[in-house]
C-alpha cells in the first residue's frame, strides 16, 4: 500500500512541458497542458484526457489551471512514454447561447492545437462522464482521425431528462447523442461502466457497444461490479488501488491494438 501511495505521489509531481491556452472566447482563455515524455518509446502516440462534470467547465478567465480531474491520466501516460495532454472547454453555462456543440468545437480546436505542438502520429481520446461523451463525439468525426476512444461511464443518450441543459431542441439532443450515431467508424472503442452508477445507466453503454459491434466496429465493453460514477478519477470516490486496476484494464486494451 505504501508503494502504491508513493507511486501515485510520484505521478502527481510530473509537470507539463507546455501550460498555456489553446483558444480565447470572448476574452476567456481556454487552458491546455501538454506532457512530453523523456522516454521515446511511445512518444508518437498522443493520449488526450477530457474531463467531465456535466459539461460545466471554464466560465471566467483564470491565470492558472490545475488540469482538472483527468490530469492524473495524463501524468500516468506520460510516465509510460506517451505524449499526453489535458484541456478544458467552455462551460455549458458560459452564456445564454452556449450549447454542447460549442463545447465540441472547443474540443476539436484543442485537439488541433495539441497536434501542432507535438510530433505524434496516433491519437487516443479518453474521457469520463461528460468527457466520455465528448471523446466519443470526436471519435465518430472522421476529421479528427482518432485511433482509439476510451470512455468511462459516458453520457450516450442526451435525450434523457438529466441532460436538458446542454442543447435547445429535440433534434439537437439527438444530434449530440452517440447512441443515435450507430455507424462504422475508424477508432477502436473501450467502454467501462460501473453497475452501481446512479448518474448514467450502464445498460445504455452495454446496448451502445452491442450496436456498434453490429456495425463491425472494434468495441469492447467492461462492466465493473460495484463501481460508482466517475470511478476513474483519482482522489474522488474510488480507492487508489481500484483506480490503478482500471488503468491497467485500459493499458491492456491499448497494448493489444498497438
Amino acid at each position: 500500500m505504501n508503494e502504491l501511495k508513493a507511486e501515485i505521489n510520484r505521478l502527481k509531481q510530473i509537470k507539463p512541458g507546455i501550460d498555456c491556452s489553446y483558444k480565447t472566447v470572448n476574452g476567456v482563455r481556454l487552458p491546455v497542458e501538454i506532457y512530453v515524455p523523456e522516454d521515446n518509446k511511445n512518444k508518437q502516440t498522443l493520449v488526450i484526457a477530457i474531463h467531465g462534470g456535466s459539461w460545466y467547465a471554464v466560465k471566467e478567465d483564470a491565470v492558472t489551471w490545475d488540469g482538472s480531474w483527468m490530469n492524473f491520466q495524463a501524468q500516468y501516460y506520460v510516465s509510460k512514454g506517451f505524449t499526453a495532454a489535458v484541456f478544458s472547454y467552455r462551460s455549458i453555462d458560459f452564456d445564454e447561447t452556449t450549447t454542447v456543440f460549442d463545447l465540441i468545437d472547443d474540443c476539436k480546436d484543442a485537439v488541433a492545437f495539441i497536434r501542432r505542438q507535438t510530433e505524434t502520429t496516433r491519437l487516443i481520446l479518453m474521457g469520463d462522464s461528460a468527457g466520455g461523451h465528448l471523446s466519443l463525439m470526436l471519435g465518430i468525426d472522421d476529421s479528427i482521425n482518432a485511433d482509439m476512444v476510451v470512455a468511462a461511464n459516458p453520457v450516450l443518450d442526451c435525450t434523457e431528462p438529466s441532460w436538458k441543459h446542454i442543447a435547445k431542441t429535440e433534434q439537437d439532443f439527438i444530434k449530440a447523442s452517440p447512441a443515435f450515431h450507430i455507424q462504422k467508424i475508424k477508432p477502436a472503442l473501450l467502454l467501462l461502466h460501473g453497475d452501481s452508477d446512479t448518474v448514467v445507466n450502464c445498460k445504455i453503454t452495454e446496448r451502445y457497444c452491442d450496436s456498434m459491434k453490429q456495425q463491425k466496429n472494434d468495441c469492447e465493453y467492461i462492466p465493473l461490479h460495484g463501481a460508482e460514477h466517475a470511478f476513474l478519477l483519482q482522489g474522488y470516490r474510488s480507492k487508489d488501488e481500484d483506480v490503478m486496476r482500471y488503468m491497467n484494464m485500459i493499458d491492456e486494451f491499448i497494448e493489444k491494438r498497438t
